[in-house]
């Protein structure tokens, strides 16, 4: 069984004419493309597997694939602006992903997106997913330009771990950039250091700003192998062990263990790093499809590891996260 963990859909209703609605994403469709517009602005052409259930499953037959994990393309997820916007869209995201869920249930899971910035509706909305069949809820790496661990998210925290939703993070670049710094800039330097640092910024908020400690039934996962976070941790233990002790490295460590990354990070060796710094049982497969920088639909990428890793990080390890009617 292959489970490829991160992929992104973009639901049909998008496409539907709204031009009444145009503080709604908008998706038009020409042909077996669709072109997604958020706030006014082209972000994303996508082929007709991004966004037509029938034509994804068919995409997974044709590479050998058995269950492909959507989750909303992060432009598409509400990181800011009023309540009643936000809700909207996100109620239109979420149950257009449950809907492409509910018509292939043993092919396609399913996660939400929430608005953050609005807690008291990203606990309904999650309580609303949950009864929907979706198993998780991705996430950005900053809630309104501030971080995860801000005290206003905590009953947010508290919902995802009592209904059993596995956390997702995975990075926004919006007009090419992350919304909390103008350090970095677009082009490569967004994509290849402001992606993966906002994920680190993200993961040290909830890793270390007391988010998973607080709730042992909450499950993390940190896209593209963590970003930077996995890099820097042998320095944060190192910060530990000289100033707190190895109490707090083996606070840390516990902690880690509750933590996920995708296999996302375009190098063989990078994995191996990741096999032996977060453990082959916490790597989940994915491609990133259908975004233009995915990787291939074939994990050769485990090449060179172990049976045992290989059957682990292909889909033995998302299985023991998905629910048990795709066991």
């Amino acid at each position: 069984m292959i489970i490829d963990w991160h992929t992104h859909f973009v639901p049909p209703a998008f496409a539907h004419d709204r031009r009444q609605a145009s503080h709604l994403p908008r998706l038009r469709l020409e042909g077996d493309l669709g072109v997604l517009y958020v706030g006014g602005q082209q972000v994303r052409t996508i082929p007709r597997p991004g966004f037509d259930a029938d034509a994804r499953v068919r995409y997974l037959d044709q590479v050998g694939v058995d269950i492909h994990a959507l989750s909303p393309i992060p432009p598409l997820i509400p990181v800011r602006g009023p309540l009643d916007v936000a809700a909207e869209s996100a109620r239109i995201l979420n149950d257009g992903i449950a809907a492409a869920v509910a018509r292939h249930p043993a092919r396609l899971a399913g996660l939400a997106g929430l608005p953050m910035h609005h807690p008291r509706t990203a606990i309904e909305l999650a309580e609303r997913a949950t009864a929907a069949g979706l198993v998780g809820v991705e996430i950005t790496g900053q809630v309104d330009g501030g971080p995860l661990d801000a005290a206003g998210l905590a009953d947010v925290y508290d919902a995802l771990a009592d209904l059993g939703l596995i956390l997702y993070v995975h990075p926004l670049l919006l007009g090419g950039r992350i919304l909390w710094t103008d350090r970095f800039g677009a082009g490569a330097v967004g994509f290849g250091l402001a992606m993966p640092t906002d994920t680190a910024a993200a993961a040290a908020d909830l890793v270390l700003g007391g988010v998973l400690a607080r709730r042992p039934g909450l499950r993390l996962c940190l896209a593209h192998g963590g970003g930077t976070f996995l890099w820097a941790l042998p320095r944060i233990r190192k910060y530990l062990e000289l100033n707190r002790g190895h109490q707090a490295t083996a606070e840390l460590d516990e902690v880690m263990r509750r933590v996920y990354v995708d296999s996302i990070v375009y190098d063989r060796a990078n994995l191996r790093y990741l096999v032996d710094t977060v453990g082959a049982d916490r790597i989940l497969w994915g491609t990133d499809y259908p975004l233009p920088a995915r990787e291939d639909a074939s994990p050769d990428v485990l090449i060179g590891l172990t049976d045992q890793q290989r059957s682990a990080i292909s889909a033995r390890n998302a299985l023991g996260l998905l629910p048990g009617r795709w066991r």
